[in-house]
């Protein structure tokens, strides 16, 4: 299990641009090395969710400028446990990717804060679906506010029988 990690950047104007990123990440999200660095970690953000995203990354670029998380950085160089949470992203084909992610704030060698995000591909994700009940989630449709498809897990294709010409076709699923 290699370590799959984003380089992000700290700096409150340039919040959330990729600066380094591992292989395997290109191979989670479908995007080359070249096509990740230098954007936004916002483009891997499914687009309901962007506004929100950015609001936490604000929340936590002032939440490490806190004296507490000061303490905490002056005594380990780095701020554990900052962020550990389940999230969706988007691929470069545009499905919706489930995917665990940690988040440490740090200080590189060249006295550069930046965050550090571990990233996770859920992979049991699907054969935990082989275990659920008839009645339990087998796959997740992600929708704007007026019910219109944005993107699917890809084991919807075999579940609700969707393709990926469903993806923002202005599909709306209470018609």
């Amino acid at each position: 299990n290699l370590f799959k990690y984003l380089i992000l950047s700290s700096d409150k104007k340039d919040l959330g641009i990729i600066k380094d990123c591992s292989l395997n990440i290109c191979q989670i999200f479908g995007y080359t090395k070249s096509e990740l660095i230098g954007n936004n970690i916002n483009f891997l953000i499914p687009e309901i969710l962007r506004t929100s995203h950015d609001k936490i990354m604000l929340k936590y670029f002032e939440q490490s400028k806190n004296k507490f998380y000061e303490e905490l950085f002056n005594k380990y160089n780095y701020i554990p446990d900052f962020l550990d949470k389940h999230a969706y992203a988007i691929s470069k084909s545009k499905f919706l990717v489930p995917i665990k992610i940690k988040a440490y704030f740090v200080q590189t060698e060249e006295n550069e804060f930046v965050y550090i995000v571990e990233v996770t591909k859920m992979i049991d994700y699907e054969k935990d679906l082989e275990n659920y009940e008839e009645n339990e989630l087998k796959c997740v449709v992600l929708t704007d506010e007026n019910f219109f498809i944005q993107t699917f897990t890809p084991n919807c294709v075999n579940v609700l029988k969707l393709n990926d010409s469903f993806i923002n076709a202005n599909y709306n699923i209470m018609n």
